[in-house]
C-alpha cells in the first residue's frame, strides 16, 4: 500500500472517530433543542484537498466532516475537518473551528462576516502551519459572492522558504447557476496576496458542476492558478487539476 493510501485510511479512520463524537455531542445539546437553532452535520470524501488553488493532500483522497450550528438571529458556529500531507510525516488533520455572523440586506442582498482559526496537527517540528482568518462577504440572492479574507499571522512554506506570522489578504469572487432542481453549475476566481510571506501574489480560478439531493450531493470541479503559484509551491501542488468530491448529509 502507498504512503497516499495508507495516510487517507488512517485519516478516514481518525474522522470518523471525530464525526461520532460530535455526532454524540449535538444529540446531547439538542435535548431539549436550542430555539430558532438548526445544527448541520456533513461527511465528505475529496479526490484531493485544494485551498486557493494549492493542494493540501499532496494530491491524494482526503476524509472530511463539518458540524455546524445556525441561529434564526444570523449567528453560525461551526467545526471542519479534513484530513492534510504536507509532505511530512506531520501534520496529519486540519481542524477549523469558526464563528460567523449574517446579515440580510433588503430581500436579495446579505453580508457576512466570519473568524476562522486554521489548526494542523499534531504540530509539525519542521513548520507550524496554524493561523487566523477573518473573511467579509457580500452576497445577492446566495448566487453571486464578493469576499476579502485576511490573515494577520499566517505562517506557511513555499520554494522561497518559510514565512512566519504574515500578512496575508484574499480577494473572491463566486457564482452559482442553478440549470435543474438538482443540478448547478459553479464558477469562480480569486487572488492571493503573499507579499507579506513570500513578496509575491497568484491568481486562482476554478468551474464545475454539482448535483445534489435533500441528502446527497456530488461535485466535479476544475480549479487552476497562474504560474506564480507553481513557482511557489510547485506544479504538483499548484496548476490544473480536478477534483471530485462526495458528500452526505447526516443531519
Amino acid at each position: 500500500m502507498g504512503r497516499g493510501a495508507h495516510r487517507f485510511g488512517s485519516g478516514a479512520a481518525a474522522l470518523a472517530a471525530a464525526a461520532l463524537a460530535l455526532t454524540c455531542v449535538s444529540q446531547a445539546g439538542a435535548a431539549p433543542p436550542l430555539e430558532g437553532s438548526r445544527l448541520s452535520f456533513d461527511l465528505a470524501l475529496t479526490s484531493d484537498h485544494v485551498v486557493h488553488g494549492v493542494t493540501r493532500s499532496q494530491g491524494e483522497p482526503a476524509a472530511q466532516a463539518h458540524l455546524g450550528l445556525s441561529r434564526d438571529s444570523g449567528w453560525l458556529m461551526g467545526v471542519w475537518l479534513s484530513t492534510v500531507d504536507f509532505g511530512f510525516s506531520e501534520p496529519r488533520y486540519e481542524i477549523d473551528p469558526s464563528i460567523g455572523k449574517r446579515w440580510l440586506v433588503g430581500r436579495d442582498w446579505s453580508v457576512r462576516a466570519d473568524l476562522t482559526r486554521y489548526l494542523f496537527r499534531p504540530r509539525s517540528q519542521w513548520q507550524d502551519y496554524d493561523y487566523t482568518e477573518l473573511r467579509g462577504s457580500v452576497a445577492f440572492r446566495d448566487a453571486l459572492e464578493m469576499a476579502v479574507s485576511w490573515a494577520p499571522d499566517y505562517t506557511g512554506y513555499s520554494w522561497l522558504g518559510p514565512a512566519y506570522d504574515s500578512r496575508m489578504l484574499t480577494y473572491e469572487a463566486s457564482a452559482r447557476f442553478p440549470t435543474r432542481r438538482w443540478l448547478t453549475l459553479t464558477a469562480g476566481a480569486g487572488r492571493r496576496d503573499l507579499q507579506d510571506a513570500f513578496g509575491a501574489s497568484y491568481w486562482y480560478w476554478s468551474a464545475g458542476t454539482e448535483a445534489a439531493t435533500e441528502r446527497l450531493s456530488f461535485a466535479v470541479t476544475y480549479i487552476g492558478t497562474s504560474r506564480k503559484a507553481e513557482d511557489l509551491y510547485g506544479h504538483e501542488d499548484a496548476g490544473d487539476r480536478v477534483v471530485a468530491t462526495l458528500a452526505f448529509r447526516v443531519k
